[in-house]
């Protein structure tokens, strides 16, 4: 399975703009999440997915949807 068969449209746009670094291709391989797009991707959320008053941002949310697809699939 490759991460776009997983990731709608905005979830993939997001990596590309917010997580430039990783290859769509190279982010799971043989059902397994890659561990520097992981922590990557836990680090934006935990450190810029929400704005000085502690709301979540738009692409906080989206950060926030790609883990829990990842969750629900047992893949994180």
């Amino acid at each position: 399975m490759k991460i776009v068969e997983i990731l709608n449209e905005k979830q993939i746009a997001f990596v590309k703009e917010c997580l430039p670094n990783f290859d769509l291709d190279k982010i799971l391989q043989n059902g397994e999440l890659n561990d520097d797009f992981a922590e990557a991707l836990e680090d934006y959320y935990q450190l810029k997915a929400f704005d000085n008053a502690y709301n979540i941002t738009q692409k906080g949310k989206i950060a926030e949807s790609i883990i829990d697809k990842f969750v629900d699939l047992n893949i994180w």
